[in-house]
C-alpha cells in the first residue's frame, strides 16, 4: 500500500486508528477498525510506501520497527497513538530523520501513546538514529522517549530489546529526548540522581539485559578487535 503526494484544504483532519489498521487486507477494509481520535491535517502531505509499518517516503526518509516492551507499569490506555500511526503521520509530513523524531515525540506527548515500548531505526540520506518510546504510566496521558544518532561510520543493532543507554539532551547533535526522560524514572523509583549512578534509558525503562544473542553476534563479528563478551552487563550501542 502507498500514500500519494497530496494537498489538503484548511480545517481538514486525519483519523488516528487503533492497532487493527495493520491487520486490514485490502484498501478500504474497515473490519475491526476504530478511530481513536483525530489530528489536524497538514496543508501538503508526501508520498510514502506503507507495508503494515510505513517504510520510506519520497524524500528517502526510512524507518524500521522493532517492539522492545519495557516495564508494564509504563503502559497507558489514555491516548490515541500506536507506533505505526505515529510513523504514518510523520512519513507524510517530514523529510529528515531529525524532523520525524521530533514530530513523533511531540504528537505522542500531546495526544498520548498507548502502545508497547518500541524502537524505530530512522534514517535519511545524511543521518541514522535509534528512537525508543514508551508509555508515560498507566494513569497518565503522554509518552517518554529518547533518540540517539548512530555515528556515520558505525553499525548498530536493535532486535526487540531496548538498546539506548546514557543520553545527553544538551547535545542535540547526537541526542533528542522528552522533557520527562529523567524525572519520570526518578518519580517511579527506577533511577536515583543522587546515587552517583549514571542514568541509562534501558535500565530505567526496561530493567532487563540490553542485548541478546542477535546483538552480540552481529557486533562481535563486525568488530572482533573489541573482544566483546556475551556474559557482559552491557554491549556498546554501535561499533565501527
Amino acid at each position: 500500500m502507498g500514500r500519494q503526494h497530496a494537498t489538503h484544504p484548511a480545517g481538514e483532519t486525519v483519523p488516528v486508528w487503533n492497532k487493527q489498521i495493520k491487520r486490514t487486507e485490502f484498501v478500504g477494509d474497515l473490519r475491526g477498525l476504530e478511530a481513536l481520535g483525530e489530528i489536524p491535517q497538514a496543508p501538503e502531505t508526501y508520498q510514502f510506501v506503507h507495508p503494515v509499518y510505513p517504510a520510506m517516503n519520497e524524500y528517502q526518509l526510512a524507518m524500521g520497527e522493532t517492539t522492545i516492551g519495557g516495564r508494564r507499569e509504563l503502559r497507558s490506555t489514555d491516548g490515541i497513538f500506536s507506533i505505526e500511526e505515529l510513523q504514518k503521520v510523520v512519513m507524510a509530513r517530514t523529510r529528515t530523520a531529525r524532523e520525524a523524531i521530533l514530530m513523533m515525540g511531540s504528537l505522542a506527548e500531546e495526544y498520548g501513546y498507548v502502545d508497547t515500548g518500541e524502537c524505530l531505526t530512522v534514517i535519511d540520506p545524511r543521518e541514522a538514529w535509534f528512537f525508543e518510546i514508551f508509555g508515560p504510566g498507566s494513569d497518565r496521558k503522554g509518552a517518554v522517549w529518547a533518540a540517539v544518532r548512530i555515528p556515520d561510520d558505525h553499525v548498530a543493532v536493535s532486535a526487540n530489546i531496548p538498546r539506548i543507554a546514557e543520553i545527553d539532551p544538551s547535545d542535540t547533535e547526537n541526542y533528542l529526548a522528552s522533557d520527562n526522560v529523567f524525572s519520570l524514572a526518578t518519580e517511579m523509583g527506577w533511577w536515583d540522581p543522587d546515587s552517583g549512578e549514571a542514568f541509562k534509558l534501558w535500565k530505567a525503562y526496561s530493567g532487563r539485559q540490553p542485548f541478546s544473542i542477535r546483538e552480540y553476534w552481529a557486533l562481535s563479528r563486525l568488530a572482533p578487535s573489541l573482544g566483546l563478551r556475551y556474559d557482559a552487563d552491557e554491549l556498546p550501542l554501535s561499533v565501527k
